[in-house]
């Protein structure tokens, strides 16, 4: 055509956007899945998951309707330990495709254990898309780490995402003969 779309593709009616952003208001809903496994191993572990299984299309009021895809991801790491029983040396890689965009994360991550307590830093490498950094510790089953991510494909590194992780964890043995004893996270 003139204007330079292709009249082969499907597009799909969107939303009017303003200045201001959308001119009306739609909402829709659909059931979706995702699901995967992981293995993990002494040394290594693998994984793959589908995030959006039945890829649904979403009507959005009565005249839109946007397509969700379904995402593929692959991982896989090592464990590499040291000399020094307290440190691990840890590499990674993280593979998603969403049927016509491929992405892939590598990255690796320093470990100091000592005592349930442990310390750890570390970068990932995402090629033409971004790169991170990242701390963090784990004491008394409270994880907590930062980490900034730039994106590669903007001109300065202000162009980037600040994240903090606080996480509890437990150990809970269902096997366990007699009563299952452990501490709720409201009394820490």
């Amino acid at each position: 055509t003139s204007n330079g779309e292709d009249p082969n593709a499907d597009w799909h009616a969107l939303p009017m956007v303003g200045l201001d952003g959308p001119t009306t208001k739609v909402t829709g809903s659909k059931v979706d899945m995702s699901g995967g496994i992981y293995y993990k191993h002494k040394n290594w572990y693998a994984g793959f998951s589908v995030l959006h299984i039945l890829g649904p299309t979403v009507m959005l009021g009565q005249t839109n309707e946007m397509k969700i895809d379904r995402t593929y991801y692959l991982t896989g790491g090592y464990n590499i330990k040291l000399r020094n029983p307290f440190i691990s040396i840890h590499p990674t890689v993280l593979c998603m495709y969403d049927g016509s965009n491929f992405r892939a994360n590598v990255g690796g991550r320093v470990e100091l254990n000592r005592d349930r307590k442990s310390l750890f830093a570390g970068a990932t490498y995402s090629p033409q898309h971004s790169a991170a950094l990242f701390i963090g510790g784990l004491f008394h089953g409270v994880n907590l780490s930062y980490s900034y991510e730039a994106y590669t494909s903007m001109p300065d590194l202000k162009s980037g995402a600040h994240e903090i992780i606080i996480k509890y964890q437990m150990d809970l043995n269902l096997y366990k003969k007699g009563r299952n004893r452990h501490k709720s996270v409201r009394f820490l």
